[in-house]
């Protein structure tokens, strides 16, 4: 067999499969015929028009479960086993025309094809339709062309098997309504539930049985379980499955559940019985970073996770705050549940339900991920694991904050957090926010949690000076007077431990990383790296190797406390303490290093960046002035990935990496003769150059997965995935984004502003993203994050019968059916009514209709006629009211 052509079976497949459902409008009254009249009242196509209609005569039924046996294309004879792992393709028919295709074994599961039926024609968008050629025996032979490539065509055979048919109806998950309509799995959460729907079933049977089995086994712990077998109709049931609570095994990234309902007569003996694979994930994790940060911090983290073979890339997602990065706590309260909604959104348009997800939270992320599970809700969290995460507050917030004079240690942190220092403000230890967190930290019991610590133990002179560019204690060296003073290489151990009162990563404390944990239930790893400081954990991949460890590992319980954090007062910085720092760093003649410190600031004195530019050849080119009163200065470049340099000379060119890409930071500093610290910023952003002849080509970082979501009012900074020659792969934030025209249809549901996609109004659209000379394409979706509700907690997930009414009340409604004319008169007895919410059900409780009705007159009519005869309850809803009766249809 050709590439080609099994690539066009695997498409024909696909579409033949999916576009039948279409047809199906009335349904099937034996096990041998399945045209509603019967094989022999089929009228055959006509030679003019040699394709299905939609006739009452030619009504085609697909129920329960159909496999193909062979196709014959252009290139020759095909035979299925080529393709297929068993012979055979299996196909599972839902009601609403979606379907289940399993064992096909060269497309992964969340492969699908939508098909279109028109006045006469099914297909599908890819340009293919379908015709009847025979259906004789049972066998059904279609004939398939492809509009869009001259000459391609093909033909399929297939024939149904005498199974009942087992389909998933509904996912109950995190999300209220599913956004998609097609459901093949769900993630190992031990929570999420799945509604199966079972078809054709016998009269005659006396009793059924579920079993269960996986390349793991068939226990209830790897297979999950099912509830009572529940009768809807005459030929059709339905039943409840709960996923199993976690992944069996540390690889792997997807197994199949394989489900098996038999139904049995009354001496025990099969009289049919119908599969289902279900598809077990694991649950999906959220990474939120922290202070000063973006999501791309967590970028190489996601792509290791990925290339680890166990998730799936609609599985991974990355907060991303970077406008209010720097706010307080409060401001950024509603990033974790905006962003569980996205991620779960994802799941869901993969066909995959969910209701827990692992959170991984990078310092202040860590916080913010608290603030939710402690503050809103534990609806969603799964586990929650927490990196570098100042849970007791930091140290290195205090001395900013308080410093006394003030002197360098808030200059450089107004500098370095351009002028907002509210999540500053928030992470120093006996903060209002701190304590807040502290007073409500009770309700993180019952879910899991582990922290994940640094400890930085610098050693070598060139760590010293790596490292003063890279934490709270990088304004060292303009604190250096004017005699040449130089610091002592174990200088830095010293001042971190009497800022942090202890081992730290250099922002935050080892004791308030732990956040009160020991044993299995914290991880502290240590070193002399630069990379073991804060700002660098989370590209650490020591650090990701263990992470993904914590994420994957089954019957790994140990490892997280169920109670919470064990609450521990915290050491604070006071006026001793900070005298002590400048003491242990600066060298004054007189007694009190601070008396000859001035705290106002003198309008003559200044230190301003007159040139910050990149030129042709990628030199950093930065030129500053002084007034005649500074005495010492300090030039510090700094990138984005938290890498910086420090220059001594008010001129100067840098080169920059070719492989860097990002903004440029850079804050000089001076010390003036009267003892102040005066500072000026200035940035430029520098484009990856990158070295063409090792990429092939860039694309969206979801891949073939659906649009990128974009929540109204916020902005993203998606990603692109650029593959490498040799076969790796890198995310790479795009230089810039571009809207293309796309003629007719509109593109402005965004707006791209300062490196970002802002969401404006609802809508889809495509966004291009460029790299050096590659681009891709990105659709995104537009979406009011209000429109997205969380389910309601029903245990059952089944759709519940409204009470009845209790009729000895005097109610709004009043309702009287016609058994005759198959209507319903409804009258209210209050007036100025608006909008009325209808509901009607089958005494089963499946929704049968749902509509409004605007500004009812005194009486309205309802018609009733598409019902079959039955019992049924209908609901009038008001936001006044909420009334049901009961009535029936002979």
């Amino acid at each position: 067999m050709t590439m080609k052509s099994a690539i066009f079976l695997s498409a024909l497949v696909f579409f033949f499969f999916g576009s039948l459902q279409g047809l199906a409008q009335t349904s099937h009254k034996n096990s041998t015929s399945y045209f509603e009249k019967g094989q022999n009242n089929v009228k055959p196509p006509s030679k003019e028009k040699n394709v299905l209609t939609r006739s009452s005569d030619t009504q085609f039924n697909f129920v329960g479960s159909w496999c193909a046996i062979s196709e014959i294309g252009f290139d020759g004879d095909e035979v299925i086993n080529d393709i297929y792992s068993t012979g055979q393709c299996m196909v599972w028919f839902n009601e609403d025309g979606t379907y289940v295709v399993s064992n096909y074994r060269d497309h992964d599961i969340f492969l699908r094809r939508w098909w279109y039926l028109g006045d006469n024609i099914i297909g599908d968008s890819d340009g293919f339709v379908m015709s009847l050629i025979s259906y004789e025996n049972g066998i059904f032979t279609g004939h398939i062309i492809n509009t869009e490539e001259k000459g391609y065509s093909s033909t399929v055979v297939m024939k149904r098997d005498n199974k009942l048919s087992l389909s998933i109806g509904k996912g109950f998950g995190y999300l209220k309504d599913n956004e998609t309509k097609y459901i093949v799995g769900a993630s190992a959460d031990g929570e999420t539930q799945l509604r199966i729907d079972v078809k054709s079933i016998v009269d005659n049977y006396a009793a059924y049985d579920v079993t269960f089995s996986s390349d793991y086994g068939n226990t209830e712990e790897i297979c999950g379980t099912v509830n009572d077998f529940k009768k809807t109709g005459e030929s059709t049931a339905e039943f409840l499955y709960t996923v199993p609570k976690e992944f069996p095994a540390e690889d792997g990234v997807i197994y199949t559940v394989n489900m098996k309902l038999t139904l049995y007569d009354a001496n025990r003996k099969a009289l049919t019985y119908g599969e289902l694979p279900i598809k077990i994930v694991r649950p999906p994790v959220l990474c939120v970073h922290g202070l000063n940060d973006k999501g791309t911090c967590f970028a190489s983290f996601t792509s290791y996770l990925y290339g680890s073979g166990c998730y799936f890339p609609f599985q991974l997602y990355r907060s991303d705050y970077h406008p209010t990065n720097r706010m307080a706590f409060d401001v950024n309260q509603d990033i974790v549940p905006k962003d569980l909604k996205k991620l779960f959104l994802n799941c869901y348009q993969q066909g995959i339900i969910a209701s827990k997800a692992d959170i991984v939270g990078h310092s202040m992320g860590g916080l913010l991920s608290r603030m939710y599970i402690q503050n809103t809700s534990q609806k969603g969290v799964n586990r929650l694991i927490t990196l570098n995460t100042p849970h007791f507050g930091s140290q290195g917030a205090s001395l900013i904050m308080n410093d006394p004079i003030p002197y360098a240690f808030k200059v450089i942190g107004l500098a370095n957090f351009k002028g907002n220092l509210d999540a500053v403000n928030d992470l120093q230890v006996n903060s209002t926010a701190m304590t807040k967190l502290a007073n409500s930290s009770n309700q993180l019991k019952g879910i899991p949690i582990h922290t994940v610590c640094t400890d930085y133990t610098c050693s070598s002179i060139a760590e010293v000076i790596a490292s003063e560019a890279i934490s709270i204690l990088f304004p060292i060296k303009i604190l250096i007077p004017t005699n040449g003073m130089a610091p002592k290489p174990s200088m830095l151990n010293e001042l971190a431990q009497l800022i942090f009162k202890g081992p730290s990563d250099l922002v935050v404390s080892l004791t308030s990383q732990k956040g009160g944990l020991s044993g299995n239930q914290t991880s502290v790893f240590e070193g002399d790296h630069h990379n073991y400081c804060h700002v660098f954990t989370p590209k650490m991949p020591i650090i990701q190797v263990h992470l993904k460890s914590l994420l994957t590992k089954p019957k790994n319980e140990q490892a997280f406390s169920k109670n919470g954090l064990v609450y521990k007062v915290e050491p604070n910085l006071d006026k001793n303490d900070i005298k002590a720092i400048y003491d242990k760093i600066v060298s004054y003649n007189i007694n009190n290093p601070f008396a000859s410190v001035s705290t106002t600031t003198r309008s003559s004195s200044s230190i301003q960046i007159k040139k910050c530019e990149l030129d042709d050849s990628r030199r950093l080119n930065v030129t500053c002035e002084t007034s005649s009163d500074i005495e010492n200065y300090v030039i510090i470049a700094m990138m984005e990935d938290g890498t910086a340099s420090m220059k001594d000379e008010l001129s100067f060119q840098e080169p920059i990496s070719p492989e860097y890409g990002g903004i440029i930071s850079i804050y000089a500093m001076a010390h003036t003769a009267s003892g102040e610290i005066i500072s000026d910023a200035a940035s430029v952003k520098a484009n990856r150059i990158l070295d063409e002849t090792q990429y092939e080509y860039a694309e969206f970082e979801n891949g073939d997965a659906d649009a990128l979501l974009i929540f109204k009012g916020e902005s993203v900074a998606p990603l692109l995935n650029l593959q490498r020659t040799d076969g790796q792969s890198e995310l790479i934030l795009p230089d810039q984004y571009n809207l293309p025209d796309l003629g007719e249809k509109p593109n402005n549901f965004v707006e791209i502003k300062d490196g970002r996609i802002y969401g404006i109004s609802e809508g889809s659209g495509i966004l291009t993203g460029i790299v050096s000379s590659f681009s891709a394409e990105i659709p995104y979706k537009v979406i009011d994050p209000s429109s997205i509700e969380l389910s309601d907690g029903t245990e059952t997930g089944i759709e519940m019968t409204p009470d009845i009414s209790n009729r000895d009340k005097e109610g709004v409604v009043n309702f009287t059916f016609s058994p005759e004319a198959k209507t319903g008169n409804v009258s209210f007895a209050k007036a100025d009514l608006s909008t009325i919410l209808i509901q009607i059900y089958d005494i089963n409780g499946k929704l049968q209709k749902s509509f409004f009705i605007q500004q009812p007159q005194n009486e309205t009519l309802i018609n009733l006629d598409f019902l079959p005869s039955g019992i049924y309850i209908i609901r009038f809803a008001e936001k006044t009211f909420d009334e049901t009766f009961k009535f029936i249809i002979p």
